[in-house]
């Protein structure tokens, strides 16, 4: 039983550090970023959300805003991605911007993307619900470019 669990406790435990690293953002801002992009992206996986593998951060961000329903966390998932990007490519007064905000605005889109995951496991079976909360697509996606 516990190797069947494992894959979907690896998940859990990949989220808890990454909302541990958003949470004292300020202490680290660049990685507090990179792990807020990277569980608002590995949760819209696991929702069953798609992008290609060539997309920017910003396609990522528009791929799954248009899955969502709320306005709020569409435009908290955008900060998020902006943030990414500024700390990638050199904005990083723009990222420390984002610190003080940032476990907010991550929770934002987690609610939305999770929402919207309850609400096509509507139109799924049992069993095909089951194996997205047990095995994580997240955790089994190619990634061009390297999340924490």
């Amino acid at each position: 039983a516990a190797v069947a669990l494992s894959p979907a406790l690896l998940r859990r435990a990949r989220k808890a550090r990454r909302m541990h690293a958003a949470r004292h953002a300020s202490s680290d801002p660049a990685r507090a970023i990179a792990s807020a992009w990277a569980e608002a992206t590995d949760a819209a996986l696991d929702a069953g959300i798609t992008w290609s593998p060539c997309d920017t951060e910003e396609d990522i961000a528009r791929s799954i805003a248009s899955a969502l329903d709320d306005t709020a966390a569409t435009t908290a998932l955008f900060q998020i991605s902006r943030g990414m990007c500024a700390m990638r490519y050199g904005g990083e007064s723009l990222a420390a911007q984002l610190t003080n905000d940032l476990p907010a605005l991550l929770g934002s889109a987690l609610a939305a993307i999770d929402a919207y995951a309850r609400r096509t496991d509507g139109a799924r079976n049992v069993m095909a619900r089951a194996n997205r909360r047990l095995v994580p697509a997240s955790l089994f996606a190619q990634r061009h470019i390297r999340q924490r």
